[in-house]
Parts: structure tokens; C-alpha cells; sequence
């Protein structure tokens, strides 16, 4: 049944259509030959209205030798000539001589489109003498080719913009990163932790929606080591983030800002967080004590200190330098808000469980 309907459709559909062209453009063709025949009269009538025109000042001149009678019949308007008792074209001796030129103008212009038209019905027609001998397994290969290459390329394009559905949780070590893991996960500090030599990385609903499991879409959660030697490990699951939570230990801030600058400085300036603009949370960790520092002052402390870094980095040889983008905008003190992607700031207690804020930035960039 599909063979039959794909070749009758390419022996009728085809010629049918080469038909019509050819008689519209038979119907073009005769109109084109009137309008020329037309002319080719319009210039004939002009050359015998100028021979007559010389005729009467000739006999004017010389009137011995010609009668009053003859004169005056020279005189008389020629008759414009008709074809079939029809005047062509609608020019009369009247007719201004730029109409005529621009009529001739339109008959070349005519002339031009014809052939262009004859040509493209000779291709027409020369495909579709191809398309008939040429088999009908062929034909029905090219067919699936055509529709599936669109499928394909959407389907590609689906895949891409499925988007990530890991946080990172990166820090220095003691602020209080893994306590936070387990309170996502199972809604408990696990008391007796001890810093993490290896990534703790698990795939969960949030424990907070865990009455709604089956509803709520899981969250890849990694706890990456804060130890200097373990860092690199990050670069392993930024490819693949959907968010960055950077846990600063809001206690013992003034004492470790430095090294917490450093380290942040490094994630903002790596080419997978620039280019994919991963947002960047810094949450300032055990808010609960009353000695720990309010996430403004914090803020405002790792700006000074990321502003002295990159003063002090640019300075150094390009050579020298790890960072993949700089930081900030040259000639003006830094903020985040002059970073490519997007950096906020929170408070949380991962100790008492405390995390509303941070279940917020999850959720934000990982839908339900």
C-alpha cells in the first residue's frame, strides 16, 4: 500500500503540475509576441507620420507641383492602425513616447522572465524523470533521513538543556559542611563526625519533603574534603553543578577569612563556574552562637579580601597565574554583584537543624 502511494504520488502530482506550467507559460509567451507585435506597429506608424510630415513641407515648397488636394490629404491625421478592428496596446498619436519606451522596456523584462521560467520547468521536469528511475528503496531511505535528522537534532537538543540536579557543598574544613550533608539527607547532625577525607555524595529527596517522596525530584548532594591536598576534587563535579554552596564557619570567621578568600577566589575565577554562571551561595554556618558574625559583615570582609587577591594576582606574570578569568571590574572596588554568575548570602545552624535558607537556594535551582 505504501509503495504504491508514494509512486503514484510521484508519477501524478509532479507532471500535473509541470503541465499547468507549461501552459501558463504558453498564455505568458502570446501575450509577450501581442505586446511586441504592437510595437514593432507604434514604430512603423512614427516613421510614416515623419515621412509624411516631410511630404507636406515639401509640396508647401513647392506648390506648382502639387495640387491644394494633395496637400491637404497630407495634412489629414494618420489613422492609427488596429489589428482585428481593435487599437493595441491603447497607444494613439497622442501617446507621450517615454509610455512607448517603457512598454518596450516591459516586453524585454517579459522576455527575460520567460526564459527563466523555461529553464526552471526543464529542471523540474528533469527531476522528476529522476526521481521515476530511481528505486524505491532509495526513495524511501532518503524519506527516513529527511524526518528523522529534525527528531534527532530535537532530541539533542532536549538532553542538553536537561538541566543538572548536583550541589556541591565546598569550604574549609571545620565549617561545618558535613553536618550540614547529613541534616539535608536525614534531618540529624550524626553527633561524633570527623573532617572527610573523602567526598560524601549521595542522590535523596530532601528530608525536609521526605512526606512528599515520589513527588519531589532527588537532589545529588556532594560534600567535598576542605583539606588543601583534597580541593582539586571539586573540579570533578563542577561540570556537572547545578549550585555551589560555599559553608563559612560564622564563629571562627576573622581568624580563617583569609584562607576562606583564597579558596573562594579560586571557584570564581574557574572557567566551568564563569562560563556556566553556577550560582554561588555563601552560607555562613552556626549562627546560633551568640559570638558567631551576621552574613553582612561576613560579605563585606570577603570582598576587602577578595579585592586585595586580585590586586595582588594580577600583579603576577601570566605565566604564574592558575585562574582561568579574573575577577571583578578593573578600577573599582569589588562586590559580588561584579562576578559572572550569581553570588548570595544566608545563615543557617547545621547543628540544630537550621537550614530553611539553604533548602531554599536547592530548591531553586533544583525543581521539584
Amino acid at each position: 500500500m505504501l509503495g504504491i502511494s508514494v509512486s503514484s504520488g510521484y508519477k501524478t502530482h509532479p507532471q500535473t503540475f509541470l503541465n499547468k506550467g507549461r501552459s501558463h507559460l504558453g498564455k505568458i509567451r502570446k501575450e509577450w509576441e501581442r505586446e511586441s507585435r504592437a510595437a514593432d506597429i507604434g514604430t512603423e506608424r512614427e516613421q510614416a507620420e515623419g515621412r509624411s510630415s516631410n511630404q507636406i513641407k515639401s509640396a508647401e515648397r513647392d506648390p506648382k507641383g502639387a495640387s491644394a488636394e494633395k496637400v491637404s490629404r497630407l495634412k489629414e491625421p494618420a489613422k492609427p492602425e488596429t489589428r482585428k478592428g481593435k487599437l493595441l496596446l491603447g497607444m494613439t498619436d497622442e501617446t507621450p513616447f517615454d509610455v512607448k519606451d517603457d512598454v518596450t522596456e516591459q516586453m524585454d523584462g517579459m522576455e527575460k522572465w520567460t526564459n527563466l521560467l523555461q529553464q526552471w520547468l526543464y529542471q523540474v521536469e528533469h527531476w522528476v524523470k529522476a526521481v521515476k528511475q530511481t528505486p524505491a528503496s532509495q526513495l524511501y531511505v532518503a524519506i527516513g533521513v529527511l524526518f528523522l535528522t529534525p527528531v534527532i537534532l530535537l532530541l539533542f537538543g532536549f538532553f542538553r538543556r536537561t538541566k543538572s540536579n548536583t550541589i556541591v557543598l565546598a569550604g574549609l574544613s571545620g565549617s561545618g559542611k558535613t553536618i550540614l550533608f547529613y541534616q539535608l539527607r536525614d534531618g540529624s547532625s550524626h553527633q561524633g563526625t570527623v573532617t572527610s577525607m573523602e567526598p560524601n555524595e549521595s542522590s535523596f529527596v530532601l528530608h525536609s519533603e521526605s512526606s512528599k517522596k515520589g513527588k519531589m525530584k532527588p537532589v545529588h548532594v556532594v560534600d567535598v574534603p576542605g583539606h588543601s591536598r583534597l580541593r582539586p576534587k571539586l573540579d570533578e563535579y563542577l561540570p556537572q553543578t547545578a549550585g555551589l554552596i560555599f559553608v563559612v564557619d560564622a564563629v571562627e570567621f576573622l581568624p580563617n577569612c583569609r584562607a576562606a578568600a583564597e579558596y573562594l577566589y579560586d571557584i570564581l575565577t574557574k572557567a566551568s563556574v564563569v562560563k556556566k554562571k553556577i550560582p554561588v551561595l555563601i552560607l555562613c554556618n552556626k549562627t546560633d552562637k551568640v559570638t558567631a558574625h551576621s552574613k553582612e559583615f561576613i560579605r563585606k570582609q570577603l570582598e576587602k579580601e577578595l579585592d586585595k587577591l586580585r590586586a595582588s594576582r594580577t600583579a603576577i606574570s601570566d605565566a604564574d597565574i592558575a585562574n582561568e578569568y579574573t575577577l571583578g571590574v578593573t578600577g573599582e572596588a569589588f562586590t559580588f554583584f561584579q562576578c559572572h554568575n550569581k553570588v548570595t548570602t544566608a545563615e543557617a545552624s547545621a547543628l540544630t537543624g537550621d537550614i530553611v535558607q539553604v533548602e531554599q537556594f536547592i530548591r531553586e535551582h533544583v525543581k521539584p
